[in-house]
């Protein structure tokens, strides 16, 4: 029944991936994401049903458009499988809430599929274009915040174990972020990793928060160093830039990697230097 219930979640969450590919690609595209049907880029043909099934169409179709032969971006398969994955995650870390009241653990399992699929928005669109949208990041903080609004009046009924310091996490991690981005005028840091921070804070806590961003900088340090190494990114979203020593990396990504590693396995970075 579990495997059953986790496939299931996979699934789906390669479903809600499809969408996601939708929403990124065509933002200030002036394309209607509810209106416009799905096509190719190259030759505008539309596709049909089968040709939309997440992995599978790109693994059948060779990631190429069935009529004009143009490659697909690969974007389109990592993006429902990185979703599908990190909804398994999700559906695998909410097998201990059970104890709690249903209205907690559908609140929490929306709230938690929102922070998901806004973290491979922001992923996506933070590696193409090295920015990322105000509008994502702002909902992804409030649902962060309300996830653990949510989580603490469902475990205890009250918010009397919702202490000062979980309020402030958000803040104090995102400081440091902003002061840095304020002081070098926005060329060492964007005002988009601030605002990141500041729903990890609010997410995890100030020291799993903390942990998280450690984790992001090493994380970020090793991925950083192999692009450099190689001259070259291939361009797996799209990008196909050469890195240096001088280009702009994006953050947010190693950011939001770290974060879901200290969700979902709760690891510990600070115990490293005990």
């Amino acid at each position: 029944m579990t495997l059953f219930l986790y496939v299931a979640v996979f699934i789906f969450g390669t479903i809600i991936g499809s969408f996601l590919n939708v929403l990124i690609l065509r933002r200030g595209t002036g394309r209607s994401v509810v209106k416009d049907r799905s096509a190719c880029w190259t030759c505008g043909k539309m596709l049909r049903w089968y040709e939309l099934v997440p992995i599978v169409s790109y693994g059948v179709l060779r990631g190429k458009c069935a009529r004009c032969k143009a490659s697909v971006s690969p974007q389109y398969p990592i993006v429902e499988f990185l979703t599908g994955t990190l909804f398994t995650l999700g559906a695998w870390s909410m097998i201990d809430m059970f104890f709690l009241p249903v209205w907690g653990i559908v609140s929490l399992a929306l709230l938690l599929a929102v922070i998901i699929s806004l973290s491979v928005m922001m992923t996506v669109y933070d590696i193409r274009h090295t920015i990322i949208p105000n509008a994502w990041v702002y909902i992804f903080a409030v649902s962060s915040l309300v996830y653990t609004a949510v989580s603490h009046l469902a475990t205890y009924g009250t918010f009397v174990q919702w202490s000062v310091w979980d309020m402030m996490a958000g803040p104090i991690l995102a400081i440091p972020f902003a002061a840095l981005w304020f002081f070098s005028k926005g060329k060492a840091m964007g005002l988009g990793d601030a605002k990141l921070a500041l729903g990890i804070g609010w997410l995890l806590g100030l020291m799993e928060g903390l942990s998280a961003i450690i984790l992001g900088f090493w994380i970020g340090a090793i991925i950083s160093v192999g692009l450099i190494s190689m001259h070259k990114a291939k361009g797996l979203f799209g990008t196909g830039k050469r890195f240096t020593m001088k280009s702009e990396i994006p953050f947010g990504p190693f950011l939001l990697l770290g974060m879901f590693v200290v969700f979902f396995f709760h690891i510990q970075a600070l115990y490293l230097f005990v």
